[in-house]
């Protein structure tokens, strides 16, 4: 399974696209498709062929391995964890926080921690006969006496960024011939957003908008302070365009009774693409 991972599989894999790809799969004993991978994750894959062929590996794996005994052994542990997990936030709470904000209603939120995964996470999302189910993946942030857990800060920032994204690119995706149109605007920080793994116009402009949705929803959370200082890390990592975005959606967020949902409200930020170069051509550094 290794071998052929490496051989097969490994490139363009990683990322976001494994861990979206095990949401298609059932759980062991018996590991197999329960439901057609998306197009997204074929093309990733390497086609049907290949993730196929990864589905029967990972079931011999299962097998070969004796993977059921070393789950077992390892309940106590994952109960621990996500039992440390489970009051640290709201997050019911905080999910109708992300629906009423965007103005979408969604089947259901599912946060799924994973004690081997980096800091950060991954948004993925599933339809259903219910729904879309939308998914937040993420690792844990330090250890404590050497047991992996979150701190409640970071989780907050991540369950508004990572469940945003189920908002934002869907819109963002459908807007991108007119968003392609700004894209020479993506001079002004290519550089930066490279650094930070975001290497075209249109992933970048979906990190904006995640990235304004995320200090808003800190600010109605009632974590002003938070929501600041996540604005201000990211003016300087690069993000250009957030205060004319940012100012932008005040105007969303004051209206709600004239614009029911994000969707709805989105044209009005081509005003910002349309009168923003002038700005970044003449000192993009006095944004920040």
């Amino acid at each position: 399974m290794v071998e052929w991972y490496d051989t097969n599989l490994k490139r363009n894999w990683g990322y976001n696209a494994a861990p979206a790809a095990m949401l298609y799969l059932s759980n062991p004993p018996e590991v197999k498709l329960i439901e057609p991978f998306p197009e997204y994750i074929v093309k990733r894959g390497r086609g049907e062929e290949n993730l196929n062929r990864m589905v029967d590996l990972m079931d011999l794996f299962v097998k070969d391995t004796g993977f059921m005994k070393f789950w077992e052994e390892q309940q106590p542990f994952y109960k621990e964890f996500v039992d440390k997990i489970k009051n640290q936030i709201p997050f019911k709470e905080y999910n109708q926080l992300i629906k009423d904000f965007y103005g979408e209603e969604k089947a259901n939120f599912v946060f799924i921690p994973v004690p081997l995964f980096l800091r950060g996470g991954y948004a993925a999302e599933r339809e259903t006969d219910k729904g879309k189910i939308v998914y937040f993946i993420g690792g844990p942030h330090k250890l404590e006496n050497g047991f992996p857990v979150y701190e409640s800060k970071i989780l907050r920032m991540l369950v508004f960024h990572e469940f945003g994204h189920s908002f934002t690119k869907p819109v963002v995706n459908d807007y991108e011939d007119r968003l392609n149109e700004y894209k020479h605007l993506f001079k002004y920080m290519k550089e930066s957003m490279k650094e930070l793994t975001y290497t075209d116009w249109i992933t970048t402009c979906d990190e904006h908008f995640v990235r304004c949705g995320e200090y808003f929803l800190l600010r109605l959370a009632g974590f002003s302070e938070e929501s600041q200082q996540g604005y201000e890390r990211d003016l300087k990592e690069g993000f250009l365009l957030l205060p004319f975005i940012k100012e932008k959606m005040e105007i969303y967020i004051n209206n709600r009774v004239k614009f029911q949902s994000f969707r709805e409200f989105f044209p009005n930020f081509f005003e910002v693409f349309e009168t923003v170069e002038p700005a970044l051509k003449k000192n993009p550094s006095n944004i920040l």
